[in-house]
């Protein structure tokens, strides 16, 4: 777990994995981002919301704030 039980952790998680799919014209998700993208809320929880999701070939990235800060956030910026 992220959070502690009395509160404090991580309030932004960043997952990162590479070879998530193979390097191919494709015009659907594969079903390797699928389930990286599966695993990232399983093992976060419901405590944690994605907040962007970026692919770049076979490269997944992926960014959760945890609910109690999410009001705090203003702008989300993928480059």
């Amino acid at each position: 777990k992220f959070r502690k039980i009395d509160g404090t952790g991580s309030d932004l998680v960043m997952i990162g994995a590479q070879e998530c799919e193979e390097i191919k014209p494709r015009r659907a998700e594969g079903h390797r981002s699928r389930h990286i993208r599966r695993l990232g809320v399983q093992m976060l929880g419901k405590d944690y919301v994605p907040l962007a999701i970026h692919s770049l070939g076979g490269i997944q990235m992926a960014l959760y704030c945890h609910r109690d800060v999410l009001g705090d956030v203003e702008m989300i910026d993928i480059a």
